[in-house]
């Protein structure tokens, strides 16, 4: 049973959000067809980036806990978590949107917070240099943050 905990944490993610979708106020289902070009540019970047880290044998996978399929080198799971986490991440800040529109940071305080976070991963980086998956993580992280 364990070699199914990673295929059952990825549905139970997708669950909750999957069988809400069609409830009339956030109506996420209606947003389906805008998001898949979205999900697809973010996901094919992120499947690539963990082909290539695997590949290199930065990082890998346990197989106690998965299934047995693989596509090019990744586990059938690890390419449904680029499907089903950003669909429920979405889910939730839709519904966040939707039930507590007024709920929002002020600039100030959203300056500040995003300064702290790119000051972190800077010195995350700095202190890690042999961890290549974090080197290159947090500071693509911290770079896409500075642009923004």
């Amino acid at each position: 049973m364990d070699n199914y905990l990673y295929l059952i944490i990825n549905l139970s993610s997708l669950s909750v959000p999957l069988a809400l979708s069609f409830e009339h106020r956030v109506a996420y289902f209606s947003k389906f067809i805008s998001l898949k070009f979205g999900f697809l540019i973010t996901t094919t970047f992120f499947i690539v980036h963990d082909i290539l880290f695997t590949y290199l044998g930065v990082w890998g996978f346990n197989d106690l806990y998965l299934i047995g399929v693989d596509i090019f080198g990744l586990p059938i799971e690890e390419w449904l978590f680029f499907f089903c986490i950003p669909f429920s991440s979405l889910f939730i800040h839709f519904c966040k949107e939707y039930f507590t529109p007024k709920l929002k940071l002020s600039h100030y305080a959203s300056k500040i917070i995003s300064i702290s976070i790119i000051a972190f991963l800077i010195i995350t980086v700095i202190l890690n240099p042999g961890n290549y998956y974090t080197v290159f993580a947090l500071g693509l992280a911290a770079l896409l943050m500075g642009l923004g």
